[in-house]
C-alpha cells in the first residue's frame, strides 16, 4: 500500500477515477510527483491556451469557476477546465483549433493537489472536498464570446511573498492562478501555501 494523504480529498477523488488507484498514489509519491489520470470517468476537460482561459474566467466571472478544478501545463502554457464526464464533446462543433476536448480515451499528467507541483501538471484551482465541475453550456457560451481574443503569452510567476518571515521566497505559480499561493520549490520537507486569491490578477 502506497502512502496516502487522508487530508487531500481532491487527490482521493482523482485517484478513485483510475482503474488502479494505488498506481496513482505510487506515481505521486515517486521522484517526479506526477500521475497519469484518465479522462471520461470522473471528469472531461476542455483544453485551451492559458491566456484564453484567463479571458474566459474574466468573462464568466470568478464565481462561475469557483472550486472548479483547472489544471495547467506551464511548459506549453495550456489550461484544462474540468467539466462533467461525457459533456465536453460539444466543443467538436466549436470551430477553433486552439480549443479541444480531453475525454474518454485521453489522459492528463497531474500533480497531487496538495503536493509538490510540477510544471507539467500544476493546479491553478485544485480539486477539494467542495469541488464542482464547470457548466459546459456556460463554458461554450463564454468561448464563443471570447473567440476574437488573442491568447496571452505565459506570464511571469505570481511573485506574492510568503507570509512566513523566516522564508525568503515567493509564490512561483503562474500569474493566471486563482487558487492558493504556493511555492514550487521545496522548503525543507514542506511546500508552503498561503492566502487564496479571490480573482485572477
Amino acid at each position: 500500500m502506497h502512502r496516502r494523504d487522508l487530508s487531500d480529498l481532491g487527490a482521493h477523488w482523482l485517484a478513485d477515477g483510475h482503474p488502479d488507484p494505488d498506481r496513482v498514489w505510487e506515481e505521486w509519491n515517486d521522484e517526479h510527483g506526477v500521475a497519469l489520470l484518465p479522462a471520461g470517468v470522473r471528469w472531461d476537460a476542455v483544453s485551451m491556451p492559458q491566456g484564453r482561459m484567463q479571458a474566459v474566467v474574466e468573462d464568466m466571472g470568478p464565481l462561475a469557476v469557483d472550486r472548479c478544478p483547472i489544471l495547467a501545463d506551464l511548459g506549453s502554457a495550456r489550461a484544462y477546465v474540468f467539466v462533467q464526464p461525457g459533456t465536453a464533446a460539444w466543443t467538436g462543433a466549436f470551430a477553433e483549433d486552439s480549443v479541444n476536448v480531453i475525454s474518454e480515451g485521453s489522459w492528463l499528467v497531474a500533480s497531487r493537489p496538495l503536493g509538490r507541483q510540477s510544471r507539467a501538471g500544476t493546479w491553478l484551482v485544485a480539486p477539494s472536498a467542495t469541488l464542482r465541475l464547470a457548466s459546459p453550456e456556460d463554458l461554450l457560451a463564454s468561448l464563443r464570446r471570447t473567440a476574437g481574443n488573442e491568447a496571452l503569452p505565459e506570464a511571469a510567476a505570481c511573485g506574492m511573498p510568503c507570509p512566513d518571515p523566516a522564508h525568503h521566497h515567493a509564490c512561483a505559480r503562474s500569474s493566471f492562478h486563482c487558487g492558493i499561493h504556493r511555492d514550487t520549490k521545496r522548503q525543507g520537507a514542506e511546500t508552503c501555501s498561503w492566502t487564496r486569491r479571490e480573482t485572477l490578477g
